[in-house]
């Protein structure tokens, strides 16, 4: 039976640690019950009905977070009827608010926020009834008010954004409710504001690094979270060296608790993502860079099989097979297309199926074959537009694009990347992404195209998603 440090006056610390330590045996054969017959079990033993018993329940539920909710559910189901000495009436308190307050904490890593409000302002009526529970009340309230809507978005709406990071230092938002709203924060602005999004995660992991119990495997999945949570945001700003430093730091976080594998294999499939991204921005080094994240990438795809996540799964033979096709091993990345094409169909997520087709017709052009790489992305393209995917249809446009001045068909190329702009023209897409593709239109016009000025179109293209005010340069 774990054992920790229990706050309060040494008397009460004393009586309450002394008293479990005596209920261990009769712990032991309670947990030794299956879930569903422990009800039964302590109505054939009152005399397990104890704060005691209950209290060394608590500390079960803390130690196994996989048990949380179930152990927790059952001590709020009794505590209230449990005997307690006369003179320690006051521990029955103590013990009722802790084990609310616990309860609150497995709904919160249950992800019900609603329930975990409501056990928090249980807990906090109970230890109002205590004087000697103030510290237990001001904790409890913290934690409740983090639970209602609008507190970390309001603390960042009035705060300058240059003094955020003065905001670790902020008692109230020293919890893993808080971290739970940083996350929400962080991910709404990565797409559309990726510096707001870098200067919420910074705040968000010095919180994450102060936390006490950092080793818990609960705590531990959020301070990995908001880690990860940096490095996209720092991904977003091209900042590729910090965004994988910060990525490998989550995974390390992640590393000790096997009971976490799913959410490794998330993190692991970022910092994957994020090796390939940088590849293609770094010439130099993409060769390095591609070889990482196929590893990356195949521990994400054993682990996802493993645990059964068919999503994670599917996305992670897809972006494999992408990092395949850069380093020209067309076969392996055939193989995993074909997976990922498969599981994403079986899912209903037909978009993917086409994106998935997009880069065998991708493979077909590295590979040499024009023409059946034409016959796939037309195909494709066509698939896109149906679905008024404007954007998805140029990008694969540009592939189109590519394969005719690959054939020498530059009046073909040229008519396909007028085409193109005419489409984002009506569509109404970003005017910078209109002007890069009208420069390739008139570098092909002038014959002074290549695949490497498509290859910089298209990669302008994909920073606009990032950052949409980035500004366009003609020559790389």
């Amino acid at each position: 039976m774990r054992k920790k440090r229990v706050a309060g006056p040494r008397p009460f610390v004393e009586w309450l640690s002394t008293g479990r330590d005596r209920a261990i045996p009769l712990l032991e054969e309670l947990l030794a019950v299956p879930p569903p017959g422990r009800d039964a079990w302590l109505a054939a033993h009152p005399g397990a009905r104890t704060v005691h018993v209950l209290h060394g329940l608590l500390y079960q539920a803390e130690a196994e977070p996989a048990q949380a909710l179930e152990v927790t559910g059952f001590v709020v189901r009794h505590i209230d009827s449990a005997t307690t000495p006369p003179e320690a009436a006051f521990a029955h308190t103590f013990v009722r608010g802790w084990a609310w307050e616990a309860r609150a904490l497995a709904l919160l890593a249950s992800g019900d926020h609603a329930a975990a409000l409501q056990a928090h302002e249980r807990a906090g009526s109970i230890f109002r009834q205590e004087p000697r529970a103030r510290p237990e009340l001001r904790k409890v309230e913290r934690a409740a008010a983090l639970f209602r809507p609008g507190l970390v978005a309001s603390l960042l709406r009035d705060t300058p954004p240059a003094k955020w990071p003065e905001l670790a230092k902020r008692e109230e938002l020293r919890s893993s409710a808080a971290l739970e709203q940083l996350s929400a924060e962080v991910v709404s602005r990565v797409d559309v504001v990726p510096l707001e999004a870098a200067a919420i995660a910074e705040v968000a992991t010095a919180i994450a690094d102060a936390l006490d119990g950092v080793t818990d495997p609960v705590r531990s999945k959020l301070r990995a979270y908001a880690w990860r949570n940096r490095g996209m945001a720092y991904a977003a700003l091209a900042r590729d060296q910090d965004a994988l430093a910060a990525l490998s730091h989550a995974v390390r976080i992640l590393d000790p608790f096997p009971e976490l594998a799913r959410d490794r294999a998330v993190v692991v499939y970022g910092l994957a993502t994020v090796l390939s991204e940088a590849g293609r921005h770094d010439e130099s080094m993409a060769l390095g860079r591609y070889g990482e994240a196929i590893a990356a990438y195949r521990q994400v795809v054993a682990e996802a099989e493993r645990i059964g996540e068919w999503n994670l799964l599917a996305s992670a033979h897809n972006n494999l097979a992408h990092s395949l096709i850069e380093l020209s091993d067309f076969t392996a990345a055939a193989s995993h297309l074909d997976r990922a094409a498969a599981l994403f169909q079986s899912l209903g997520q037909l978009l993917s199926v086409s994106r998935a087709e997009l880069a065998r017709g991708r493979m077909l052009l590295r590979k040499g074959d024009v023409e059946a790489a034409l016959l796939q992305l037309h195909s494709v393209r066509e698939q896109f537009l149906r679905q008024n995917l404007v954007e998805e249809a140029g990008l694969c446009g540009l592939d189109i694009v590519e394969a005719h001045l690959m054939r020498g068909a530059t009046i073909e190329a040229e008519a396909f990347a007028r085409q193109i702009v005419r489409e984002f023209t009506a569509a109404h897409l970003n005017a910078r992404a209109i002007t890069a593709l009208g420069y390739l239109s008139e570098t092909i016009a002038a014959r002074e195209a290549s695949g490497a000025t498509v290859e910089r179109v298209r990669r302008y293209l994909g920073t606009l998603r990032r950052t949409p005010d980035a500004e366009f340069r003609a020559t790389a």
